[in-house]
């Protein structure tokens, strides 16, 4: 190994086979290099167990135990380990090259929308899904261990990383990994775990709903300056309430309920999977469909229809009255029954019988010379 150490392992080669190109993150433990498949260009990142720890059994055990957990997954909100080796006296992992941020960068600019807040968790949950059922839990969830990938055309594309503290179940459920509290962050410890109890499923349960706390209010649940304390607190302080944190926010009863399931202090009281935990997180009101509700009052009268209008009656029509009506003698007719429509026949009749009578009495007088 170069007498620099892992911190500068720029341009070195691997078996012949992968190209360090460089460092990308490091931490107590590990540093990861940005790397490249020899001949073929395919970015990818290589994770080395630093040489301080490379001698001492339990932590290569531990390193060994990433690989063996990682190797039972393929979803795509896992990161997924292509190989795992030796190199420069240490061991070393191969994974997927993920570009992108850390859910941390996003948690500590502050709260964000529910909404968004959901999507993230609904896929971090997804993904525990899938690792639970092959018996890997995670056991140190945390915001600095999801990525927010750079994938063209998604937004907010989880992935889940860093399984290094990962439990892994054999068929009886027996744990084949270590427990107590030198495994995992306190901060998002369930009590189980910052107690050294047994751990399972619920643990990474309870480490989810920290971060949905976290992600809606912009704080952490419970905070203090001895990690100690943060333990203690885990086990015994109540939930704050999400509602009262960020009033402003209008976070619905039924999202604070969510939360306050997930982070239960015992685990038989949370939900009983990363399955049941994202199925209820489908119908907060936050992203349920709203359902359009048809008013059954009354209506408003701006919005009643017009009511018919009635027609004006028409004006009676004047009778139009010749010159040879004016001159003729008058007729005398029976007067019609009022109201029946015999009497209006008979009236008519008569008028027209008056004006034949009228015209033969001129013709006659025509006849003998008077006009």
């Amino acid at each position: 190994m170069p007498a620099t150490g892992h911190d500068q392992l720029e341009n070195q080669l691997i078996d012949n086979r992968f190209k360090l190109l460089r460092r990308i993150g490091s931490g107590g433990m590990s540093v990861v290099y940005m790397a490249e498949r020899v001949g073929m260009g395919k970015p990818l990142a290589i994770k080395f167990l630093r040489s301080a720890f490379a001698n001492l059994p339990g932590f290569v055990r531990r390193f060994e135990q990433e690989a063996q957990a990682c190797s039972r997954l393929n979803h795509l909100n896992c990161v997924s380990v292509l190989d795992y080796g030796v190199a420069f006296g240490s061991p070393y992992l191969v994974m997927e090259y993920i570009g992108g941020t850390p859910l941390s960068a996003l948690t500590n600019k502050g709260a964000i929308e529910a909404t968004r807040a959901i999507h993230i968790v609904r896929q971090i949950l997804a993904g525990l899904r899938h690792a639970h059922a092959r018996g890997v839990v995670h056991r140190d969830l945390k915001p600095g261990n999801v990525m927010l990938a750079e994938m063209t055309g998604t937004a907010d594309y989880v992935k889940i990383m860093d399984f290094g503290t990962a439990q892994i179940l054999t068929g009886d459920g027996a744990d084949q990994g270590q427990s107590g509290t030198d495994i995992g962050t306190p901060w998002y410890m369930a009590p189980e775990q910052a107690a050294g109890q047994p751990t399972d499923p619920r643990t990474d349960v309870y480490a989810v709903g920290v971060m949905l706390f976290e992600l809606l209010t912009g704080e952490r649940p419970f905070v203090a300056d001895d990690p100690m304390r943060v333990l203690q607190m885990q086990l015994t302080s109540p939930i704050p309430s999400v509602r009262v944190l960020r009033p402003q926010a209008g976070i619905s009863p039924e999202l604070e309920a969510v939360v306050v399931k997930a982070m239960q202090k015992q685990p038989d009281d949370r939900f009983e999977s990363a399955e049941e935990f994202e199925e209820t997180l489908k119908v907060v009101p936050e992203v349920a469909p709203r359902r359009i509700k048809r008013p059954t009052g009354p209506v408003h009268p701006a919005l009643a229809p017009p009511k018919p209008r009635p027609s004006a009656p028409l004006a009676p029509l004047e009778p139009v009255i010749g010159d040879d009506e004016l001159s003729a003698p008058p007729v005398l007719l029976a007067p019609p029954v009022e109201g029946s429509a015999k009497g209006k026949r008979a009236m008519l009749i008569g008028v027209v019988l008056a004006l034949l009578a009228v015209g033969l009495g001129v013709l006659a007088l025509k006849i003998a010379g008077v006009f």
